[in-house]
């Protein structure tokens, strides 16, 4: 399930808003047989995924997705982000699924010129 926002600030105390995490943003698993299905955090397969678009099962069984990153890095802090980096960072991923996985939404996001995931500004990050 997509999370609803784009990103997930903590407070001023340090506790962290994001429920999203709870119930959307990740992956959570049902049976194709049985109907009537309620959802379960049980269920979860894999969370820190904001916005999963393409699914894809290989041979072997293995759960592909990629991912629509985070936005909003040049509106949120213009002294760090050019503005054409708006539409190109971070950069979308294809991820290779596990069990229990997490991807670091909200936290981290993958930086396309680093080529490697980072710290979030909102989390501390720092560009460099």
């Amino acid at each position: 399930m997509p999370a609803r926002c784009k990103i997930a600030q903590r407070t001023r105390r340090g506790s962290h808003p994001c429920t999203e995490l709870n119930t959307r943003g990740g992956i959570w698993r049902y049976d194709a047989i049985k109907s009537n299905q309620a959802f379960s955090p049980a269920g979860t397969l894999a969370t820190g995924i904001r916005n999963a678009e393409g699914f894809a099962i290989d041979a072997a069984d293995h759960i592909f997705v990629t991912q629509h990153g985070r936005d909003q890095l040049h509106a949120n802090w213009p002294e760090r982000y050019k503005p054409e980096e708006e539409a190109t960072q971070p950069a979308e991923q294809l991820l290779l699924l596990k069990q229990g996985g997490d991807y670091g939404w909200p936290e981290c996001y993958y930086d396309a010129i680093q080529r490697k995931l980072v710290l979030a500004p909102e989390y501390g990050g720092v560009r460099g």
